[in-house]
């Protein structure tokens, strides 16, 4: 029978304990620390306020560009254009 390398579910994994990554200075997560990226830069917007501004922008623009009639319905755009065509 010849070998199938293919098959990894019978390949013994190996992982690093978070502890131990946590601690090398010479990994992603050190280098992200020590450049204040992602969740270490102290000025960075939670995911909801950067949901929130995105919102914002988007209105913004949708409104400068005069694209359509938008209305806001129950948190979320909705066409009246297809709100006529699709009876919503």
């Amino acid at each position: 029978m010849r070998p199938n390398f293919t098959d990894l579910s019978s390949v013994e994994k190996y992982e690093l304990p978070t502890g131990t990554y946590e601690s090398l200075s010479n990994s992603v997560l050190a280098w992200k620390k020590n450049q204040k990226l992602g969740r270490f830069d102290p000025n960075a917007l939670s995911a909801e306020e950067a949901l929130q501004k995105q919102v914002e922008k988007d209105r913004g623009e949708v409104a400068s560009k005069g694209m359509l009639d938008w209305y806001f319905y129950h948190g979320s755009f909705i066409s009246h254009t297809v709100c006529r065509y699709r009876r919503v």
